[in-house]
């Protein structure tokens, strides 16, 4: 007989919360009047790291000339279209270069010995003041007529020529994901067996069409085939037993998501918060974008180690270190916005979730915003450093890994370690969001009444995460063909499927994030009350089909010890 796993105790909510309040009387969200301010320090570190490069930006962007990259210099560092000052030692420096506001390049062929294969290599020479006959002309710039200097240039052309087409195919995009959102709301159970059934299917049928290839080729094509059909048949059978397995957990998802649905659309402003979201972080990246670019033109003017025919605009360690201080907090912002998101998402769900009577619940969302700005604003920062130091050494490792395969085995492991982070400081925003404690307490809290709940947990995350994918990839695909069949340009497609995605993920990760609220806010209802006395929160068809998946975990846990 297998020795029974010692449960997981979870703190009370009074331990937990460090108060002296009776658990009857708890309040859940936590009252704004009962807040403090959680993990402030971090709050005054992203401050003060704003304000550090801010001044080391100001620094750099002094020796900053933005003509130079608009017109472009010539090989002695001359700005075209500018009337430049003489720099000492370089005898050709300082020409007056007002009236050539043309940068002209030259190509040559080189043989790459790595790749054994020649290429073109375009040099920039001298300033003029219109390209001749045998160049084009490309934002200020005289590239030789041929070559492979055309793909950037082109793209911009056909974005251009099919703008309308374009706006359109972005509103066949917008339209789909209203739909799909419309479908969410109200044929929930409908939604999520076609996703997995369609996906079995689709499965199915590649995997006979694999297998009727097979039939018909020989030789090494056979083989090829016959191991991919193999792989794709067990993988497909697997599958499709895991959903006859998990029928239980899925229709215990199907509940979530029904209840989610209800819920946001209750709140139906909620949905607009991933677009101010996006803006935001938009707005966060042209300003960087923008003053990478500035940066990236400072530098003083020296010969080129690589070629001292001419001279470049050479950056100094203090203009290096400010642009990779300048990625990290660019990062940094990113996330953090992100997670602000998500703090007021949750809090407003938390707040619609633990209301007794939903009729009167007075500004969740206005209240959750209060609370991020007013309380905790030091976690979000906290949580979106630590994801960025993470992620920042990821990149590191793995632009190293390639040379070294111990850092090569350390970067496939730091994969999973970001995942776990991110899941840890996601749950970690909802337990704020609800208790108004500090991240590392609430995340650990949150580990705990998920482990407690494993099951369930591992259905919602695996089901649900598989059916949000889905229903996105099939909003994108469905946008693609009718790119497609209106024959645009493959670069008009591109655009229009990707702002597709960008639609259907605002809207779906409001559900994203509702659904893991209703979960810990579920588990935070059985801590505090008992079904008998005091009534639980949720709907008594949720807590009765939890229920029954409990029961059967159990059952097949007492079978397992027998």
């Amino acid at each position: 007989m297998a020795s029974p796993t010692k449960p997981i105790v979870v703190e009370k909510i009074s331990t937990f919360r460090r108060s002296q309040v009776p658990l009857e009387v708890c309040t859940l969200p936590e009252i704004p009047q009962k807040r403090k301010s959680t993990d402030a320090a971090f709050l005054v570190s992203f401050g003060i790291c704003v304000v550090v490069l801010l001044s080391l930006m100001i620094y750099a962007l002094c020796n900053s000339n933005m003509d130079r990259f608009i017109h472009g210099y010539d090989k002695c560092g001359n700005v075209c279209g500018s009337k430049n000052e003489k720099v000492d030692d370089i005898y050709c420096s300082g020409q007056d270069m007002s009236n050539k506001p043309f940068l002209t390049y030259e190509r040559t062929m080189i043989y790459d010995s790595y790749y054994g294969l020649y290429e073109y290599v375009y040099t920039p020479n001298i300033c003029v003041d219109k390209c001749n006959s045998s160049y084009e002309t490309r934002f200020h710039r005289c590239f030789p007529e041929g070559g492979d200097i055309e793909f950037f240039p082109d793209m911009v052309d056909a974005v251009q020529k099919e703008s309308d087409s374009l706006a359109g195919l972005c509103l066949i995009g917008l339209g789909l994901s209203i739909v799909a959102l419309l479908l969410f709301r109200y044929f929930v159970k409908q939604f999520v067996w076609t996703m997995l059934i369609g996906i079995i299917l689709l499965w199915f049928a590649i995997t006979g069409g694999i297998w009727y290839l097979y039939s018909d080729a020989t030789g090494e094509a056979s083989s090829s085939l016959l191991y991919v059909g193999i792989i794709f048949t067990i993988v497909g059978i697997v599958f499709a037993l895991c959903i006859l397995v998990l029928i239980a957990r899925i229709k215990l998802v199907i509940f979530f998501f029904e209840e989610a649905a209800r819920i946001v659309f209750a709140m139906p402003l909620l949905l607009l918060e991933p677009a101010l979201t996006f803006l935001s972080n938009f707005l966060v990246m042209a300003i960087f974008v923008y003053t990478f670019l500035l940066m990236a033109t400072s530098g003083s003017l020296q010969k080129d180690p690589l070629n001292y025919d001419r001279y470049e605009y050479i950056l100094n360690g203090a203009t290096i270190f400010v642009l990779c201080w300048s990625v990290i907090m660019m990062i940094w912002t990113l996330l953090f916005n992100l997670a602000c998101q998500q703090m007021v998402i949750s809090g407003a769900v938390a707040t619609y979730y633990f209301a007794r009577d939903k009729v009167i619940v007075v500004s969740p969302i206005y209240n959750s915003f209060y609370n991020l700005i007013r309380y905790h604003l030091g976690t979000v920062a906290f949580g979106s450093l630590l994801i960025t130091i993470i992620t920042v050494l990821k990149t590191i490792i793995r632009g190293l890994a390639s040379q070294n395969g111990c850092l090569r085995l350390l970067y496939i492991c730091f994969k999973p370690l970001e995942d776990l982070l991110k899941y840890m400081t996601s749950m970690g925003y909802i337990e704020t969001a609800i208790h108004g404690q500090p991240l590392c307490r609430s995340s650990i809290r949150a580990i705990n009444l998920i482990i407690s709940n494993l099951l369930s947990a591992i259905a919602m995350n695996s089901i649900g995460n598989f059916v949000f994918f889905m229903a996105k990839l099939v909003v994108v695909v469905i946008t693609v063909v009718i790119g497609i069949l209106m024959n645009l340009s493959v670069v008009t497609i591109v655009f229009g499927g990707l702002v597709a995605w960008i639609c259907v993920h605002s809207f779906f990760v409001v559900f994203e994030i509702a659904v893991d609220t209703i979960f810990l806010c579920y588990c935070e209802d059985q801590c505090l009350n008992d079904g008998n006395v005091n009534a639980y929160y949720t709907t008594i068809e949720l807590h009765n089909q939890i229920k029954k998946a409990q029961a059967l975990t159990l059952a097949l846990e007492n079978a397992k010890q027998k």
